[in-house]
């Protein structure tokens, strides 16, 4: 079952209960289900626990659940929204693999170390669960303002288009690199690239995301390094492709909710 690792006085302060112990903490979080296997070496707790509730797959979704069972918070959290200012236009030439894709605008966030390590966790624990390794869904997080986005048509809202690429077509600079690389190259060269290879092997065309600027995402495998997330980053560009249109959208809403 699921790991994920939590910080004790993250989780205090989320859930507004400074006062609680460790003891208690694990004792409450039991009660919830989550069973504690360890401590990290940093003295972060690790929880497993049924993967039913993916929602706990972050340090923000289990202080929700905190807040229910102590009494502090009811009825259904549901985050604002409103109608799309972005659109994701798919081309004709995605590769029929993979063909669907969703996504979200995250505006107003405010990311330190640790938000941002947690948002990261909460991307590698989807991929391993409902993403299974990223096969049937994968998740890429832009800091929205390295994004420009493309009208379809006059007056129209910006877009980013999800197309195919040849192996051996356009380049870009992957994370974790300074040098652009087309997407062949990455799966050879970049240690990411390797250890995903296979989920585009023998594909003729592989799966990419290109703004007006050109390609920044390379899913499965990796981000572009021009919309890398950071703790300056205020607005977030949540893209998802699979298999699967239930799951990449169920996978989209666990992360809007965190």
């Amino acid at each position: 079952m699921p790991v994920v690792d939590i910080d004790p006085d993250e989780l205090r302060e989320l859930t507004g209960h400074e006062e609680k112990e460790d003891g208690e903490l694990k004792d409450d979080l039991f009660g919830l289900g989550l069973e504690f296997e360890g401590e990290t070496d940093d003295g972060q707790f690790q929880f497993e626990f049924a993967p039913d509730r993916l929602d706990r797959l972050s340090v923000e979704g289990v202080a929700r659940s905190l807040r229910y069972h102590y009494g502090d918070a009811r009825g259904v959290y549901v985050p604002n929204a409103n109608d799309a200012e972005w659109t994701i236009e798919v081309d004709e030439s995605v590769p029929a693999e993979r063909p669907y894709v969703t996504g979200a605008v995250v505006r107003g966030v405010d990311l330190d170390e640790a938000a941002l390590e947690s948002l990261i966790q909460l991307q590698e624990k989807l991929h391993a669960t409902m993403g299974r390794g990223r096969a049937k869904g994968a998740i890429g997080i832009h800091d929205l303002a390295m994004v420009k986005g493309a009208p379809l048509q006059e007056g129209a809202e910006p877009s980013v288009t999800y197309r195919g690429v040849d192996p051996d077509g356009d380049a870009f600079v992957p994370l974790d690199a300074n040098d652009e690389l087309t997407p062949a190259e990455v799966l050879t060269e970049h240690d990411t690239g390797t250890t995903y290879a296979d989920l585009v092997e023998g594909l003729d065309r592989y799966p990419a995301i290109y703004d007006e600027l050109g390609l920044f995402s390379f899913p499965p495998v990796i981000n572009g390094k021009r919309t890398e997330v950071t703790t300056g980053s205020r607005e977030l560009l949540v893209e998802l492709t699979g298999t699967d249109q239930w799951t990449i959208d169920r996978m989209c809403n666990i992360i809007c909710y965190a």
